[in-house]
This record gives C-alpha cells, structure tokens and sequence, in this order.
C-alpha cells in the first residue's frame, strides 16, 4: 500500500526544512554591516583596507552551532579571519563580545582569543602564514567546542563557554585582507552540558598530532 499523499508532502517538507538548515550560505545571499574600514562586498568575495579591528557581520546573524569557510589571503604585520558568537558590536580594536580565529603573518600563528571591549588570547598555534597567500580556513564551532582546520587540516581543538550564540563575521588586525568564497552553514542548537570541576584545579593541554585541545577549571 502506498502511503497517503498528504504524509509525504509532510515527509518531503521536512526533509527539504533540514536540508535547507545545514546548508552552506554563500557571502551573496547575506547582508553586511561593517564596524571600521573601507570594506568591499562583491558576491561571496570581501576584502578591507589595514586597520585595528575593522569588522564586518552577517547583518542579523545569531548562530549558535555553525560552520565558517573561507580562503583568506592576509597581509602583513598583522592577522585576519572570523568573529563568531558575536554581540555588543561597535567601532573600534576589541569592541564586540564575543570570539576570534585567525590567521597571523605577525606571528605566523593561527590565533583564537575572546573579546569584551578587551582581549584575551585563548590559543596562539604556530603555524606559518606567509603573507598575500590564499588559506582556506575553517572553523566549527558547537556548544562549547571550537574546532579550526586550515587548508583541510585540523590544527586547533578548543573548549570556552563564555558566549554561546551570536553574530558571525569578518575582522582584520594591523593588516589589509581578502576574504573570498565565505560561507556560513547553521549547524542549529546543541544541548548544553553541565560539569562540576570544583574539587579539579588547573588547566590541561594535550598536545596530539596537530591538534591541541585546552580545558579551562577554575583555579
């Protein structure tokens, strides 16, 4: 027996609903807001001027599980890459609350820090960055867990709780950038878990392969 027409157009649309969730959104469909700089949108492809802290957001954007892709070419002196998780946005060098990934020719380092009208460096990986060469990075952000690839391969595993949802966008530090092919997927909501580490004092860093991971306890 076939089943009823109407349970498959409910099927169907649910089906069509989840995919279009997980899918990846091109730069073109969105909207952008920049915070300083003299940004250029043109299709999935921007690029900004050298400043401190010139931002540019996915204009109504408020992700709490998401992936970012991009290939980033980075001038020098500085670091350019995504802010994710991202409110309380203005013009200026740390003016956001929220999380940064980047790519550093200063330092030759792939960066991950959280802002707050300040900055604190949360991983600072060595990696070399040579400057105006195009890498794809990648970032994977889910409750807790924030993941970066670049060029395909994972180089950071990182765990911080302190922003859970928010904007996504572009930021560049001391240096010019282009960002081309920037595509966001919106990995929807993931269940929070809750752990008591009160009587664990310290902090954890497990070097394995490339991938680092770092768990933050109360000291």
């Amino acid at each position: 027996m076939s089943p009823p027409k109407q349970l498959l157009r409910h099927l169907f649309a649910a089906v069509i609903g989840f995919a279009l969730l997980h899918a990846a959104v091109p730069a073109f469909a969105q909207t952008w807001t920049d915070y300083g700089g003299a940004w250029t949108h043109n299709g999935a492809n921007h690029s900004v001027n050298s400043g401190l802290g010139f931002k540019s957001v996915i204009a109504g954007s408020n992700y709490q599980s998401s992936t970012m892709e991009a290939d980033i070419a980075v001038g020098t002196g500085g670091d350019a890459g995504f802010i994710f998780r991202a409110s309380n946005l203005g013009t200026g060098t740390d003016a956001y609350s929220g999380y940064y990934v980047g790519l550093s020719t200063l330092n030759n380092a792939v960066v991950v820090g959280r802002a707050n009208n300040n900055w604190t460096q949360l991983i600072s990986y060595p990696y070399t960055v040579t400057p105006n060469t195009f890498y794809h990075l990648k970032l994977v952000s889910s409750g807790k867990s924030i993941e970066v690839w670049v060029n395909n391969v994972r180089v950071v595993s990182a765990g911080d709780d302190v922003y859970l949802s928010g904007a996504a966008g572009l930021r560049v530090m001391g240096t010019n950038a282009t960002f081309n092919n920037v595509a966001i997927t919106n990995n929807g909501t993931v269940a929070i878990r809750s752990f008591d580490f009160s009587s664990v004092k310290g902090a954890v860093y497990t070097p394995t392969d490339r991938v680092n991971y770092v768990d933050w306890w109360q000291s």
